[in-house]
């Protein structure tokens, strides 16, 4: 067989190189918006976290000044 033989593919056209490089930057479109959505979520969860330490740490001050 021929390397530029593609009668076995069903439609030759999805394999051209416009057509794989056009779905690979959809897919990096698409993996780039869920990483954006998981740093969003990193975020949210350091600021939760550092309320709520600093909360605590804040509760321990006010005892401390206290004694």
């Amino acid at each position: 067989m021929n390397s530029n033989d593609r009668s076995f593919c069903p439609n030759p056209a999805l394999f051209s190189n416009a057509n794989i490089l056009n779905r690979q930057s959809v897919l990096n479109g698409i993996e780039v918006k869920e990483f954006a959505r998981f740093l969003e979520t990193l975020l949210v969860a350091r600021m939760v976290l550092d309320d709520v330490v600093g909360t605590h740490l804040m509760r321990h001050v006010k005892a401390m000044r206290e004694l």
